[in-house]
C-alpha cells in the first residue's frame, strides 16, 4: 500500500471492505451476516496486529481502540449492505 503512495491505514480500510464483502456474499439474512462478524474475531485481531507492526509505536490502547474501530465500521458496512 506504502508503495502505491497510499497511506497504512488503506491497509485497513480496504481489509474492513473484504471481510464485509465475504460476510454479505456468505449470508442469507442481515442478522446472519452479523454473525458472520464475530466469527471473525481472530482474523481482527491478526490484521491490527500486522498493521501495529507497520506503523511501530502503537501502545496497547491505540491497537484495543483500532480492534474496537475496526469491527465497528465492519459491522457498519454490513449493515449498509443490505
Amino acid at each position: 500500500m506504502i508503495k502505491n503512495g497510499l497511506r497504512p491505514k488503506a491497509a485497513i480500510d480496504n481489509s474492513i471492505n473484504h471481510h464485509a464483502k465475504i460476510c454479505v456474499e456468505n449470508a442469507e439474512e442481515q442478522a446472519d451476516s452479523l454473525a458472520l462478524v464475530d466469527l471473525l474475531k481472530d482474523d481482527i485481531e491478526y490484521k491490527v496486529k500486522q498493521y501495529s507492526y507497520c506503523i511501530c509505536k502503537s501502545t496497547p490502547s491505540y491497537i484495543k481502540w483500532l480492534r474496537e474501530e475496526y469491527t465497528r465500521k465492519l459491522r457498519y458496512a454490513v449493515r449498509q449492505a443490505y
